[in-house]
């Protein structure tokens, strides 16, 4: 299932499976925080999850400063597609040379416009103006980045 579905369906799914009071926060790559959750929660969730086969999540890690997303979800405009190319397969072949298609647009999957694609991707390429900021917060070393924002919605 594609992450951002995933996570938009997740705070849904939490309440109707006992998760009141537990929010989900997307902190990139296929990683939610999931604010509220308590370790007995933890061990409720783990065996109902093997017991029913069936779970939101492929593993649950308590946070620590270590965990780091290595992908960013992007948003890509893409033009010049050939109509003989216009379908998701196609799409995936031709994109996967900057990362993995995670979903597209509904004016693109419905063929509302054929002029372009606007594209989510799941990347590990860095935008083009970037600065990265190192600092010491007890002890650990944290990295930040700053990025040019390119378009506006």
């Amino acid at each position: 299932m594609k992450n951002l579905v995933l996570f938009d369906r997740m705070e849904d799914d939490l309440m109707w499976n006992g998760g009141e009071g537990i929010t989900p926060k997307y902190i990139g790559d296929d990683m939610v925080l999931l604010m509220g959750l308590t370790e007995t929660r933890t061990g409720q969730m783990a065996k109902e999850a093997n017991e029913q086969g069936l779970s939101l999540f492929n593993s649950l890690e308590k946070w620590t400063p270590q965990l780091r997303i290595g992908y960013l979800l992007v948003w890509l405009l893409y033009w010049g597609i050939s109509l003989h190319a216009w379908d998701l397969e196609h799409i995936k072949q031709i994109v996967m040379v900057v990362g993995e298609v995670m979903e597209v647009d509904d004016k693109m999957d419905k063929l509302h416009k054929l002029d372009r694609a606007r594209i989510l991707v799941k990347t590990p390429q860095q935008p083009l103006i970037q600065h990265k900021v190192s600092t010491w917060i007890n002890g650990i070393e944290y990295t930040m980045h700053m990025v040019e924002e390119t378009c506006y919605n």
